[in-house]
């Protein structure tokens, strides 16, 4: 009986964690298609980091989530007739809404 009540009222628990477990997968993979195609369009991208999806109150009322990414990105450059390659750091908040479709975002370069 005790193992059957423990297990109701962990029940939502779990189920929450799954949700949300579950919501920062697809914005992981609305995020890399989302840079991989607009930001950095031809770039070589190489993902570091996602942070926690958190809830955000914004100016903008369809913007309900927000997650931030690190990732760098191979910048080309032309010198005295030779090509270099140089990797560069961001760090980028992603805002979100309601289904997890980007609404905007914001950026820092690492130096």
């Amino acid at each position: 009986m005790r193992t059957l009540l423990l297990l109701l009222l962990l029940a939502p628990v779990w189920a929450q964690a799954q949700l949300n477990r579950s919501a920062k997968e697809l914005s992981k993979e609305k995020i890399k298609e989302y840079v991989t195609t607009k930001l950095l369009a031809g770039k070589v991208y190489k993902p570091l980091a996602f942070e926690d999806i958190i809830p955000v109150r914004d100016r903008d009322p369809e913007v309900v989530w927000s997650i931030q990414h690190r990732f760098e990105a191979a910048e080309q450059e032309w010198v005295k007739e030779a090509v270099r390659e140089e990797n560069k750091m961001y760090n980028v908040t992603f805002y979100l809404d309601r289904k997890l479709n980007i609404r905007r975002a914001e950026s820092s370069q690492q130096p």
